[in-house]
């Protein structure tokens, strides 16, 4: 999902150069993409495709010819648009629920990933430790079953991590809306960063020491996404021990 969410801004540079698209997406992206990109026709992968198609493209390959260089990455914008009602409804009901002058910062801390996932993953117990202030109550963006491992997270350290209220895995649009409806999401370099780069929320990602091409080997800025911020292990060391730190700081400087 990931990958696709970050190839998607140059969907409407084939719109802008007259093509009629037809988007074959995830299913659980069909009413967020159907949204944000008006002018495609959005279809969800397996179902009955128009008549007519004429060519077709991975949607991976469509940065090469639009985004040649890194000076092309200097327009990069925000183009995912969550649902405006339901994004004001879920922070009414979020904020309710952590109190009024609750700063909103949404997780995610773990990949599936069978390659790097591992690789990629932070501790939960040590990310709580990091950034679970006073005056900020952390809303778990996290998809998949961790009941377990937040149970124990939260015994070992005392911190509390409040639940989304949706499901995370399969309902995207509502996803989508969370993400919009908090104050700065902090995750790891997976589906969340980009569903958050992609709606331009205030963003920090923690990145392994060796991360995945898009992005890039070195620095703090993201060229996919400008309200992005990255924190890199540093060269050949495997742990967070540099990172948690400079990302709790930034966490402090953001809700000061």
């Amino acid at each position: 999902v990931g990958q696709n969410i970050l190839h998607m801004p140059f969907l409407k540079a084939l719109v802008a150069l007259g093509m009629d698209v037809v988007f074959e997406v995830e299913p659980r992206l069909v009413a967020l993409c159907s949204r944000s990109f008006p002018d495609l026709t959005v279809v969800a992968n397996g179902s009955e495709l128009p008549e007519g198609i004429s060519h077709h493209t991975p949607i991976g390959s469509l940065s090469r010819w639009f985004k040649p260089d890194l000076a092309s990455f200097e327009t990069m914008h925000p183009y995912f648009l969550p649902d405006a009602q339901a994004v004001a409804k879920h922070r009414d009901r979020l904020k309710t629920a952590a109190g009024k002058d609750q700063i909103l910062i949404g997780i995610s801390w773990t990949s599936n990933n069978p390659f790097v996932g591992d690789v990629k993953s932070v501790p939960l117990d040590q990310l709580l430790s990091a950034i679970a202030l006073p005056g900020v109550t952390l809303v778990n963006l996290q998809y998949g079953d961790h009941f377990q491992s937040i149970e124990l997270a939260q015994a070992k350290t005392g911190k509390r991590l409040m639940e989304s209220g949706i499901d995370n895995s399969n309902d995207l649009d509502s996803l989508a809306a969370v993400v919009a409806a908090m104050d700065l999401v902090v995750c790891i370099g997976h589906t969340t960063a980009h569903m958050a780069g992609a709606i331009g929320a205030p963003n920090f990602v923690m990145l392994p020491s060796a991360p995945f091409a898009h992005w890039l080997a070195d620095g703090e800025r993201c060229i996919w996404y400008p309200a992005t911020t990255l924190y890199r292990q540093a060269p050949n060391d495997d742990t967070w021990s540099t990172v948690l730190p400079r990302v709790r700081e930034a966490v402090m400087d953001f809700v000061h």
